[in-house]
């Protein structure tokens, strides 16, 4: 739609993959995987676990925005991507877990692997800091009793 007004407005338009941080709200699945490992659950139900997903961290995504606007690529469609997909169950603490798969919530037409590419976005608005998946965990782990309610 916003692609219709393009040529009468300053428009640009953005597509964020999935990204994650302090603050999300455990329905979404990294805030889930952090909840279960920070309580030292011993299970956890997810859909299908042989998927690959982008895990952008919020931070970044953030500082991403904040410069397009700064740069305004006006007319220009730009991934909000790292370019690097992970497996869902990949292990992220030295606790275990044992993962259970629940069948409703399995989507039928799943995407196995999803992920993007940033290279306009890096040429409009040049380096900027992905955040490896370790350091938002990290600080997702760290930050788990702040958020807690």
């Amino acid at each position: 739609m916003a692609q219709l007004w393009v040529e009468r407005l300053p428009l640009f338009i953005v597509r964020s993959f999935t990204y994650t941080g302090v603050g999300q709200k455990e329905q979404f699945l990294v805030p889930k995987i952090i909840a279960h490992f920070s309580k030292k659950k011993p299970t956890i139900e997810l859909g299908s676990l042989d998927v690959f997903r982008e895990f952008g961290d919020l931070r970044a995504v953030v500082d991403i925005y904040r410069r397009l606007l700064k740069h305004c690529p006006i007319g220009d469609t730009l991934n909000v991507c790292t370019g690097q997909s992970y497996s869902l169950c990949e292990k992220i603490t030295g606790h275990s877990i044992e993962v259970q798969v629940n069948p409703e919530i399995v989507r039928t037409n799943e995407v196995r692997v999803l992920s993007g590419s940033s290279n306009r976005l890096n040429q409009q608005i040049g380096e900027w800091n992905s955040f490896r998946l370790m350091e938002t965990l990290t600080w997702m782990l760290s930050n788990v009793r702040l958020v807690a309610v």
